[in-house]
């Protein structure tokens, strides 16, 4: 896969198939990289013009699955989870395995992290809740 950058934008050429497009911005400490458009063409071989959307079977970023705009990651102790800016204001639920939510969270930045003080040892489920959907991931807290 080749990058190349041109007007701010990131632009992606996936092997010598597809040609595309990300335009993304990263933090002063490089942590977190966010995505803030894309598109590929899905015809083979054939070009695409930055910042083009629409048209000629390309695919933009509304067209990107909610899996995609959710990363979880826990350690024993807490949860992180990094969202897209049009996530912001969903929920975090911690589950039990019986289907008891025994902790709620609002996600209120694009980072967050979730504090599993007060949580009993075992296994849970973490739901990130949206108007779009829902995201889980099972976790293990200690």
């Amino acid at each position: 896969m080749l990058f190349s950058v041109f007007r701010g934008k990131l632009i992606f050429f996936y092997g010598n198939a597809h040609y595309g497009w990300v335009k993304i911005s990263v933090s002063s400490n490089s942590s977190i990289i966010t995505v803030h458009e894309l598109a590929m063409n899905l015809t083979v071989g054939q070009a695409i013009d930055i910042c083009q959307t629409t048209g000629g079977g390309n695919v933009g970023l509304e067209n990107v699955s909610l899996e995609d705009k959710v990363s979880i990651k826990s350690t024993f102790n807490e949860a992180f989870v990094n969202v897209t800016p049009d996530l912001i204001s969903g929920t975090v639920d911690i589950v039990s395995l019986s289907g008891q939510v025994v902790k709620t969270y609002t996600i209120s930045d694009v980072d967050n992290s979730f504090s599993f003080d007060g949580i009993s040892e075992g296994i849970y489920t973490i739901a990130a809740k949206f108007n779009s959907g829902l995201v889980t991931k099972r976790i293990y807290v200690k």
